[in-house]
């Protein structure tokens, strides 16, 4: 895979309006402890915002759906079993700044899309190369 291809998962908690703020505590803390974890054996780089939502580059795009997968399982085997809607862009950035939230570029464009699209799924991949987005659906 080209070098400059990366991978942004944008997620969020699904029914986080229902989580007691005792829960909300646990949810927050299980998310950012698998993401320590994470980052620690992988090149990747962390931001939450708006609470319940979060943004992950994962610079070797192929790590991206063991990413996502990990905080899937993190999340529904804690004690509050919740889960997170999670969307993959597979793509290059223009660029990557220390607060990902203001990076850009086509990987988080798709990422972002694909929440935005997202009804009842729990994971989308979405990549600008049309003969690679045949083999994931």
């Amino acid at each position: 895979m080209n070098k400059d291809i990366v991978s942004v998962i944008t997620g969020d908690i699904i029914d986080s309006r229902n989580i007691t703020p005792e829960n909300y505590d646990v949810m927050l803390y299980t998310l950012e402890q698998t993401v320590q974890l994470l980052s620690e054996q992988l090149p990747l780089k962390y931001d939450r915002y708006r609470g319940d939502s979060f943004q992950l580059v994962c610079l070797h795009a192929y790590d991206a759906i063991k990413v996502a997968i990990v905080i899937q399982l993190a999340l529904k085997t804690s004690e509050l079993n919740i889960s997170a809607r999670q969307s993959i862009g597979i793509g290059k950035i223009n660029s990557l700044r220390n607060d990902i939230r203001t990076s850009m570029g086509e990987a988080f464009i798709l990422s972002g899309e694909g929440l935005d699209k997202m009804k009842s799924e729990i994971l989308t991949i979405s990549t600008s190369d049309k003969e690679f987005q045949k083999t994931l659906l």
